[in-house]
């Protein structure tokens, strides 16, 4: 631990911003668990072993995405050493600089600090994995939480008559939760040599920079290609894995928009899957009766035979549904 007493101002200054960095990416993580948690206790309300199935997949490689990021981090830590300044005209300085802003701290030798940097780093690693990861696993991946939050009513009409939901992702919130109710065509296309040659560049990209702005030296990261490609290959063969059981489970998923009857009652626990404010997504065993607005309407083929299920969104026609308690 570093003592603030023996540090310049500027110089604890630096650290509250690594740990206002660190605290970024741990809410990051933790918000990803949270939508994993929420999807899981929705589930548990009906017989979804398909979606259930998935979910397993999703969180071993949550799990292996961390594991990998680890490994990397104790690859190259005999190799770090004490940079004194970031470099004038460096792309990978600047590359750092422009997703995590700029240490100094990182280049000052003091023992003491060594594992405020460890810990940044660390950190820096994991959640730039868990971005990248899950960019190859579409559309069953996180968004940022501003993503996450909704899509507002216009741009959701907007979108849904431009393309009848052909790109469901326009219109349905873009977390965890909305993971059993998207398409599963796209995830059945195989991630070939040259996606997987992409991913392996979008992961060293995000690698570069941090190993260099920490203290690797350009004769440490030639060294650590060989064990940085291995592990990297390894998350790639865990994503396409992922992918391919995912696809055996799901046949195929269509969502179609459909105007739901006055007075159809629907399950505010499927419902709240779409609704966008905490006051909506806090009401929980209601029942909603619904005047004319839009749903959407599921149907997933699986290997047990078709499933159909109604999905409203109650937040586009926010002021036309009733409410009441279910009946005990």
């Amino acid at each position: 631990m570093v003592s603030s007493a023996s540090q310049p101002a500027h110089l604890e200054e630096e650290l509250d911003r690594a740990r206002q960095t660190i605290q970024q990416q741990t809410t990051y993580m933790g918000h990803l668990q949270d939508e994993v948690y929420a999807a899981r206790a929705f589930l548990e309300i009906r017989d979804t072993s398909t979606e259930k199935a998935i979910i397993d997949i999703v969180e071993t490689i949550n799990y292996d995405i961390l594991q990998v990021a680890s490994l990397l981090f104790d690859e190259v830590s005999p190799s770090l050493a004490a940079r004194s300044s970031f470099h004038d005209d460096c792309a990978l300085c600047a590359t750092f600089k422009s997703n995590f802003g700029s240490f100094r701290f990182l280049g000052n030798p003091d023992p003491a600090l060594n594992d405020a940097k460890d810990t940044l780093r660390l950190s820096i690693i994991q959640a730039a994995f868990v971005s990248v990861c899950h960019d190859y696993m579409q559309p069953w991946h996180v968004t940022s939480q501003g993503k996450a939050a909704g899509v507002a009513i216009e741009a959701f009409m907007k979108d849904l008559s431009a393309s009848m939901l052909d790109e469901e992702e326009q219109a349905i919130s873009g977390n965890w939760r909305a993971l059993t109710h998207r398409h599963a065509s796209r995830l059945m296309a195989p991630l070939g040599p040259a996606g997987q040659d992409a991913m392996l560049k979008d992961l060293h990209s995000f690698l570069l920079p941090v190993w260099h702005v920490f203290g690797l030296s350009a004769e440490a990261i030639s060294a650590s290609q060989d064990a940085a490609r291995d592990a990297c290959m390894f998350l790639i063969k865990e994503v396409l894995r992922f992918k391919r059981e995912a696809a055996q489970r799901v046949v195929s998923s269509e969502l179609q928009p459909f105007m739901p009857l006055r007075g159809t009652l629907a399950d505010e626990r499927v419902m709240q899957l779409y609704f966008t404010t905490p006051a909506a997504a806090a009401r929980v065993n209601e029942l909603v009766e619904c005047c004319v607005g839009l749903g959407l309407r599921r149907t997933t083929r699986t290997s047990r035979g078709v499933e159909v299920t109604n999905l409203l969104r109650a937040q586009v026609v926010p002021s036309s549904f009733i409410l009441f308690p279910l009946a005990d």
